[in-house]
């Protein structure tokens, strides 16, 4: 196509400049002039549509090529695209975003049981006063469980409030982290103590809150992770009769599990209503997820102090959770030595 295309241009172009072929003989005497020789008229526009063919009907055998070779393709279908993979990277761990990282021995979810989820307050550092918010959480008319410090000023008087419906605890103190820098008071246990003198500090303790059926600890965090110490303590209970509430004031807590051992009747706190006690959203907050954690489980136990902020949550919340059918019982209602009914941990209060 192209090889006729130029021979067009070739001849127009010599029509155009008048020209024809000759050939000339060296020596010979020169030839008659021929006349020239006239082509049909071809003006420059036919010239310019020759060249213009040319490159059309080349440029559409191109395309109709092209189209053939990609006609098997299309006969043959679409071709799959590929799928990019989901990035999981930023997944929780189910066991972790159910509020389940713990090993199936610390663990306690059971579907909950006819009659509403049962949720345990337990009312911390009791013995200093009976006004304030004292007085407005011990009128709370609800089930509770009064965790009183021995040896304060209304110990005493605050055992015998606590009557029909009320749990009576020792809030026995106990060594924490960071001591001495951090006290917990007269009549704590100690790392290094002997049975005898761990025994002796119970008595001690138990003398000055008189019909305590258990203990729980006050600070502690030293001292529940001290395997012999939990050990002297909890044989020391189990002689007695007594249960055992570990307040959970560290990770690295052994006590629960000695107890456990031991035979002792024991629980662990679920988690503190009022770490930032001088919050309201704050503690109505955690006391909505104890609740939770109860509705999920069957039951829950959380620990609050005397507080006035924690007091106005509790007297305001707790009516409209029993009206929504939240079943408040004391601590010792929760408690078993039976692994199947052993509340499952939270998070430590650090002391």
């Amino acid at each position: 196509m192209l090889v006729r295309s130029w021979r067009c241009m070739y001849l127009a172009g010599m029509h155009v400049r008048g020209r024809t072929t000759c050939s000339v003989t060296r020596g010979a005497p020169p030839a008659r002039r021929q006349p020239r020789r006239r082509w049909p008229g071809l003006p420059w526009s036919a010239f310019a549509a020759c060249l213009v063919g040319a490159f059309v009907v080349g440029g559409c055998a191109r395309d109709e090529a092209s189209t053939t070779a990609r006609e098997p393709a299309r006969r043959a279908g679409p071709v799959p695209q590929a799928t990019a993979p989901v990035d999981t990277s930023g997944l929780a761990d189910p066991a972790v975003a159910r509020g389940l990282d713990r090993t199936p021995e610390q663990t306690s979810e059971r579907t909950p049981e006819t009659g509403g989820p049962r949720v345990a307050l337990v009312i911390d550092d009791l013995g200093q006063r009976l006004d304030g918010p004292d007085a407005a959480l011990l009128a709370l008319p609800v089930p509770l469980t009064l965790a009183v410090l021995p040896g304060r000023p209304h110990s005493r008087a605050i055992a015998a409030l606590a009557g029909q419906r009320r749990d009576l605890f020792l809030h026995l103190p106990m060594e924490p982290q960071g001591y001495p820098d951090i006290d917990p008071g007269p009549g704590a246990l100690m790392l290094g103590q002997t049975p005898a003198e761990i025994a002796g500090l119970l008595e001690h303790g138990l003398a000055s809150v008189p019909g305590a059926v258990g203990v729980n600890n006050h600070m502690g965090s030293a001292a529940t992770a001290d395997t012999l110490l939990m050990a002297g303590l909890m044989a020391a209970l189990e002689v007695r009769g007594l249960r055992f509430l570990d307040s959970l004031t560290t990770p690295r807590s052994v006590a629960w599990r000695v107890a456990r051992r031991a035979g002792v009747p024991c629980a662990r706190n679920r988690l503190f209503l009022d770490v930032d006690h001088t919050d309201e959203v704050a503690v109505n907050a955690r006391l909505a997820e104890l609740v939770a954690v109860a509705r999920r489980t069957g039951q829950a136990i959380g620990i609050a102090h005397p507080h006035p902020v924690t007091a106005a949550v509790l007297t305001r919340e707790i009516p409209r959770y029993v009206q929504e059918g939240v079943r408040f019982v004391t601590a010792s209602e929760l408690m078993t030595p039976a692994p199947a009914a052993v509340e499952a941990p939270g998070a430590g209060h650090g002391r």
